[in-house]
């Protein structure tokens, strides 16, 4: 069996999902700024509330962004479940101890398309929908949690870039312990 690893490690896909999230933060707070017109100040007020409700707005936040931590690597199975012939008893759910990192992977190989859809699914339905309509309702809240759930989808987007020069028929193999996926060849 002929296979290729495309990888890339926990550290770097956890810096670049943290510097993609600052971007879309930035890229956040100057839509509110400019067609708001709501400053830094006033965002981190609608966010935090007053300086008597910042810990327990900040403590609802933290809780908020781990249930969504699940929420993420729940949608990427259910995306290897709907887009594939992929079932539960072929997905492993597990948590890296070491970065506090939740993962779930596919141990059955799936097409390059099913792949493709269901590593996109949590930052589309988590990220992007909540960041577009937190920004058009102008709720602060919302639009914060989809920019940081977009941001930290920086690690998928890094599988999605891995991905653009394999073939449409070759089948892919979720990692089971990096970041990234194996390459089957067709006769495997």
């Amino acid at each position: 069996m002929t296979k290729k690893e495309y990888t890339v490690s926990k550290f770097m896909a956890n810096v670049f999902g943290l510097l993609f999230s600052f971007l879309v933060i930035i890229i956040v707070l100057n839509f509110f700024r400019i067609f708001k017109e709501i400053n830094l100040i006033d965002f981190l007020y609608l966010l935090f509330g007053s300086k008597d409700s910042f810990l327990a707005s900040s403590t609802f936040i933290i809780v908020v962004f781990l249930i969504l931590a699940i929420l993420h690597e729940f949608l990427h199975a259910i995306g290897f479940i709907l887009f594939s012939d992929v079932g539960w008893k072929d997905i492993k759910f597990g948590i890296i101890w070491k970065g506090l990192m939740p993962y779930v992977y596919s141990k059955v190989p799936i097409s390059k398309s099913a792949y493709r859809i269901a590593i996109l699914l949590p930052g589309t339905t988590l990220g992007i929908v909540p960041l577009v309509c937190g920004m058009i309702f102008t709720n602060v809240l919302i639009a914060f949690v989809g920019a940081v759930m977009t941001g930290v989808s920086g690690g998928d987007l890094l599988i999605i870039w891995m991905l653009r020069s394999i073939p449409s028929e070759r089948k892919i193999l979720d990692h089971p312990s990096e970041c990234g996926f194996i390459l089957i060849n067709n006769n495997d």
